[in-house]
C-alpha cells in the first residue's frame, strides 16, 4: 500500500468536479447539507440544528486523515465552484489494503451523475494510487439510489450484514458492495 496520500492532502480532478481538502469555511454549506432530513435518512449523521455540528464534522474528517485513518474529500463543481457533497474513505486499513467508501451530495445535485462520477474518481484514485486491493461500501437496504451508484461505478453486492450498523437509536442491516483492484477495476 503506498502511503503518500497522508504527505501532501490530494486533490483530484473529473469532467464536472473537483475533490479537494475541506476546510473549516465549508460549515456553512456542510450544515446547509446535513439539516435535510432527505440527506440524512440513510446517514449514521443527525439530522443537523446548527453549524457548529458541520464544524465539528469537518474537524473530525481532518482528524481522520491526520492519524492516517481516512481521506474525506469536498466535492466542488468545478464550473460554479459550489459545494456539493463530500466523498472519501471513512477508513483505511493499511495492513488489508482496504478502504470503506462513504459519501453524499447536497440535494440539488442529485440525478446528475455527479455521485457516480465523484465514486469511480475515487476507486481509481484508491486502486492506482494507494494500492488498496478492496474498497467497500455498506448501504442501508432501502438506499436504490446509493446501490445504483455503486453499481454504475462498477461495485460488487456481496450480500446483507444482518445489523451491522448501530444509529438513531436502533440497528440497520446494511447491504455490502466491494470493488477489487485486479478483477473489478476493468469496468470502471
Amino acid at each position: 500500500m503506498n502511503l503518500s496520500l497522508f504527505e501532501q492532502f490530494p486533490t483530484i480532478e473529473t469532467e464536472r468536479l473537483r475533490l479537494r481538502e475541506l476546510a473549516d469555511e465549508d460549515a456553512p454549506a456542510v450544515f446547509d447539507m446535513f439539516r435535510q432530513e432527505q440527506v440524512t435518512r440513510y446517514y449514521d449523521v443527525e439530522t443537523m440544528t446548527g453549524v457548529t455540528a458541520a464544524s465539528a464534522l469537518i474537524t473530525f474528517m481532518r482528524q481522520r486523515y491526520g492519524s492516517r485513518a481516512g481521506i474525506r474529500w469536498a466535492l466542488e463543481d468545478r464550473e460554479s465552484r459550489n459545494f456539493v457533497g463530500t466523498i472519501g474513505f471513512n477508513s483505511i486499513s493499511q495492513v488489508a489494503h482496504k478502504g470503506h467508501l462513504g459519501y453524499e451530495l447536497a440535494p440539488a445535485a442529485w440525478g446528475r451523475g455527479l455521485a457516480t462520477e465523484a465514486v469511480r474518481a475515487v476507486v481509481r484514485f484508491g486502486h492506482e494510487q494507494v494500492e488498496l486491493n478492496r474498497i467497500e461500501a455498506a448501504v442501508m437496504l432501502e438506499n436504490h439510489a446509493s446501490v445504483r451508484v455503486l453499481e454504475k461505478a462498477g461495485f460488487r453486492e456481496e450480500g446483507v450484514l444482518r445489523a451491522f450498523g448501530y444509529w438513531k437509536g436502533c440497528y440497520h442491516d446494511l447491504r455490502m458492495f466491494s470493488v477489487l483492484r485486479d478483477s473489478d477495476a476493468a469496468s470502471v
